[in-house]
């Protein structure tokens, strides 16, 4: 360009490429961390020499499979919020973006455990994670660090214990007020890891005449001198209480020591100048428990068993723990339990009578007292058939029998107590509540057992399952299986809808101390009978005639698999024959319960080692195999492949 004019000469063109974004540090704090406790800021520095934009993502994630990402966004920060973070090695991966290019970059720290976990805070009290250490919040009666010290109320103003019942008795987190001349006080005073506490007051009713003179008048027979008609407040009491065979024995191990009795008996009310049958007892309770208030105070106990003697009739029923008796002055006391044992078997001898004495003072005692503190449904069983036609066809019971030749189907017949494996079932070949019960109960810890999701797409798994004895409680002992729900028609016309699954292994390995006929040992009765599977026998007793003939030995080596819903609030469980086809034990006889078969067909349910079992209904199919060390413990593995 000069004055006049310009001329462009030529032209040069440079392209100036994107400074990619570069991160010079992540870092998660807080170092250290604790779990479920510290909430987990990831924090990005990265710089772009041409100043663009920059969007952060993040993928936070655990060593054992936990995940969650975080999209993009302009926040160089992201947080894990503290109930999501598990003592675990966590991963923070960064990525930043300037729209063009990106760089990733991560962070790993080690998180803490929880400081609560393995923490026990006495039964009923609660841990609060405070991150390096912990806290515990006792239940009323205890103090300690770790709730587990009892607090003597007795020793404080005699516990506030006055009038009539002015004798103060320590408990495990309580105290009774009692009148010590008519009332006899159990408590516990050793078990401090007991989760619940029941306190139980027995209030005895004699309605049926004077107390015979003669103790040798007190039993059955001359003949059967472990089952006996009367009981005085002693042998009431010890049985309960004190017995290594009695109900508070079994439910200590049934319930792995979570589950606690202690209580008080009072002494029989006579109430015979017109003798009472059970249902006058029944249906007065509320009456004989009130007549009690002098001797005890009802405020202190959760449970109300009343004990009668009547001259006619029995009557065995558990209620619940949302009952109500009679307030002191007027009104109602609400929340309680009623166990009603009236002219319930009462034996001294543990093993003298299956149905009766494996547990003392008999079977309906622990039976009742197990719906009373949660259990309210019965182990059943599925009878099942090809279709309903089949069912139909059975005109005698050898038909219904035989005919019953499914595993599972979609048309099945329930049989009430039909499960002879379980204390809320038949119980002829063992009489501990069924894993399943017990997982309702909250026996059996998160990590004592294998949770499946079986409802969308899942992996073919391997799991090793143990026998639920003491001696192995801390390993596997029950897998549970959700599945999507699914239908079964039943041959009186009704539908139920299931969708669980809980498999348990049954075994001899010091299981079933008390009630089983699978348990080590001699077991006997009158007639001079061993009970074991592997024997073939027939029994006789006062019931019937030879009621099961044991031709083929039964193979116990292997898992039972129950069915439930999780919508039901009957608790109620159904045993799967996995064996329908054979014969089991046979019977043409009603078992003592009166169920027709149950307890014959059922009784070789077991989906043994080597054996396969799966069905239309379900999304996998279940085999029992040789599990660790050969099985050398009693355990096996348990293979669930997914349906194609």
């Amino acid at each position: 360009s000069d004055s006049t004019d310009s001329v462009t000469d030529t032209s040069d063109t440079v392209t100036i490429l994107n400074s990619a974004p570069t991160i010079t540090q992540v870092s998660i704090t807080p170092d250290p961390a604790y779990a479920e406790f510290d909430e987990l800021t990831c924090t990005v520095t990265a710089i772009d020499d041409d100043g663009d934009a920059l969007q952060y993502a993040y993928i936070w994630s655990s060593a054992t499979g936990n995940s969650y990402t975080v999209g993009a966004s302009s926040q160089s920060t992201s947080t894990l919020g503290f109930a999501d973070v598990t003592g675990d090695d966590w991963t923070c991966t960064a990525t930043v973006d300037d729209g063009s290019a990106n760089d990733t970059v991560s962070d790993t720290i080690t998180v803490e455990p929880s400081a609560c976990d393995g923490i026990s805070c006495g039964p009923g009290g609660s841990c609060t994670n405070l991150g390096s250490t912990y806290s515990c919040t006792c239940r009323p009666g205890f103090e300690g660090n770790n709730c587990e010290l009892d607090i003597d109320e007795c020793a404080t103003n005699n516990g506030g214990c006055t009038g009539t019942r002015s004798d103060c008795v320590n408990t495990m987190g309580s105290h009774y007020c009692i009148d010590s001349s008519t009332v006899m006080a159990y408590p516990e005073t050793v078990d401090t890891n007991a989760e619940t506490y029941y306190n139980i007051a027995v209030i005895s009713v004699n309605g049926r005449g004077a107390f015979p003179s003669d103790p040798n008048d007190w039993y059955y027979n001359q003949y059967i001198t472990y089952l006996q008609t009367w009981y005085d407040q002693t042998q009431l009491g010890d049985t309960l209480f004190d017995d290594a065979d009695g109900v508070k024995s079994f439910f200590t191990e049934a319930s792995f020591g979570k589950a606690n009795f202690q209580g008080v008996v009072v002494d029989w009310y006579d109430d015979y100048d017109t003798p009472k049958t059970d249902d006058d007892i029944f249906y007065n309770h509320d009456f004989y428990i009130q007549e009690a208030y002098d001797k005890i105070d009802p405020t202190q106990y959760d449970i109300f068993m009343v004990v009668g003697l009547a001259s006619s009739g029995t009557t065995q029923i558990g209620w619940g723990m949302g009952n109500s008796v009679p307030a002191e002055n007027g009104g109602r006391l609400f929340n309680k339990g009623l166990t009603y044992l009236i002219n319930s078997s009462f034996y001294n001898t543990a093993g003298s009578s299956r149905f009766g004495s494996w547990v003392l003072p008999s079977v309906p005692w622990a039976h009742e007292l197990f719906h009373t503190v949660g259990i309210f449904g019965h182990s059943n069983s599925l009878w099942c058939y090809p279709d309903l036609t089949t069912y139909q066809n059975s005109v005698t019971f050898d038909d219904l029998y035989y005919n019953a030749s499914e595993a599972l189907s979609d048309t099945c017949k329930i049989n009430g107590y039909g499960d002879p494996f379980s204390l809320m079932g038949e119980r002829l070949w063992a009489s501990h509540p069924s894993v399943a019960s017990k997982i309702e109960m909250g026996w059996i810890e998160d990590d004592w057992m294998t949770s499946i999701d079986a409802t969308t797409l899942f992996t073919e798994q391997v799991v090793s399952l143990y026998p639920h004895n003491q001696s192995s409680i801390s390993d596997n002992v029950a897998i549970q299986i959700d599945v999507p729900d699914f239908s079964i028609n039943l041959t009186n016309g009704n539908v139920v809808t299931l969708n669980r699954i809980t498999i348990e292994n049954r075994a001899v390995n010091g299981f079933d101390t008390y009630l089983s006929a699978l348990g080590s040992g001699y077991r006997d009765y009158s007639m001079g009978t061993p009970w074991y599977l592997e024997t073939t026998y027939t029994w006789y007793s006062q019931y019937s005639t030879g009621i099961y003939d044991l031709i083929y030995p039964i193979d116990t080596n292997g898992a039972l698999i129950y069915l439930d819903s999780t919508d039901d609030n009957n608790e109620a469980v159904y045993l799967i024959d996995t064996n329908p086809a054979s014969d089991g034990v046979i019977t043409d006889e009603p078992s003592p319960k009166g169920h027709k078969g149950n307890a014959g067909k059922f009784a070789n349910a077991m989906l043994n080692v080597g054996g396969t079992f799966s069905s239309d209904l379900l999304p996998f199919t279940l085999s029992i195999e040789t599990g660790p060390n050969n099985g050398a413990n009693g355990e096996f593995n348990v293979r669930i492949i997914p349906n194609p």
